[in-house]
């Protein structure tokens, strides 16, 4: 209820990633006030857009490409495997996992769009979104929505996080 013009802007920003402009959009709020519900509606009017989603969870902030592995799974992908601190080898950079996140999207793109949905960014955690912003670094010419949704203000966000912000 009452949000027409965020809507709108919305229908104005799902028209230009249909034409390959990728864009990042940030649903900031309050919690309880609705920012869930919102991205559900925008997605209503993303017909044709292949959603890839994840969710943070306070319990998971230090669970290493927790969101990406959640983007992957709804790809039908899965995050290359990092060693426990007993195994042998290096463990993946974010970088990496960021180039495969890139490659995997743009496999995705081979059926249409995608929309990429972060929930709860104030708890994703840090090697995610450095995957995430390397990833969306690297669109240019590419039908990719990216919605990220985190409670407010901005300025209590992680580093990591508000550098994605700042980098698209």
């Amino acid at each position: 209820v009452g949000r027409v013009a965020e809507l709108a802007w919305v229908a104005e920003v799902l028209n230009r990633v249909r034409a390959g402009q990728p864009w990042l959009v940030a649903i900031e709020g309050d919690p309880g006030m609705g920012k869930t519900t919102l991205v559900r509606r925008c997605l209503a009017q993303a017909n044709g857009l292949k959603v890839m989603s994840a969710r943070g969870d306070q319990a998971e902030t230090y669970l290493d490409f927790g969101i990406v592995d959640q983007l992957l799974r709804a790809a039908g992908d899965a995050v290359p495997t990092v060693p426990s601190a007993g195994e042998a080898g290096p463990a993946a950079s974010s970088f990496a996992v960021g180039a495969h996140l890139l490659e995997v999207v743009g496999e995705q793109q081979a059926t249409g769009g995608i929309a990429l949905v972060v929930d709860d960014l104030q708890w994703a955690d840090r090697r995610s979104v450095e995957a995430l912003t390397f990833m969306l670094r690297r669109l240019s010419v590419d039908p990719v929505l990216t919605l990220v949704v985190y409670r407010g203000p901005g300025d209590r966000l992680s580093e990591a996080a508000q550098r994605l912000l700042r980098s698209v």
